[in-house]
């Protein structure tokens, strides 16, 4: 079965998640070395944060508004790659330039092991905040 990434919800909020109102899931930060497919090219890239409905991706490439890219990206220990479809929703000037992508169509195990990722990512910095 395919789901368009953010058509569920969970609902829950974490400590270290980064809200947007227009987003339809939560993201977390995270520093993974991702490759961008575009035009039958390449492209190394670093993905500054990850939710189960997109991501933002740290380049200086001039990614359009509006353009599918195929991504992909390691989620170790649930899948080695993954490999989506996102289009890019919107961009970012500066010291960190990128885009922000929402993935087109994810299967639900995709969709399921990158919210999980997320999770332990989440568990991990706010174990680390009480070690404190």
């Amino acid at each position: 079965m395919l789901l368009r990434a953010g058509d569920s919800d969970s609902g829950q909020k974490g400590i270290g998640l980064l809200a947007n109102e227009r987003r339809h899931a939560d993201r977390a930060a995270v520093q993974l070395e991702a490759t961008v497919v575009r035009d039958g090219k390449t492209l190394s890239c670093l993905l500054g944060n990850l939710g189960p409905a997109g991501a933002f991706i740290e380049t200086g490439e001039n990614l359009r508004v509006g353009e599918c890219v195929g991504l992909s990206f390691p989620l170790l220990p649930f899948r080695s790659g993954l490999n989506v479809e996102a289009e890019v929703r919107w961009k970012k000037g500066g010291e960190k330039a990128g885009v922000g992508v929402h993935f087109k169509e994810l299967r639900e195990l995709d969709q399921l092991a990158i919210h999980d990722y997320v999770l332990i990512l989440l568990a991990k910095r706010r174990h680390r905040q009480y070690e404190k």
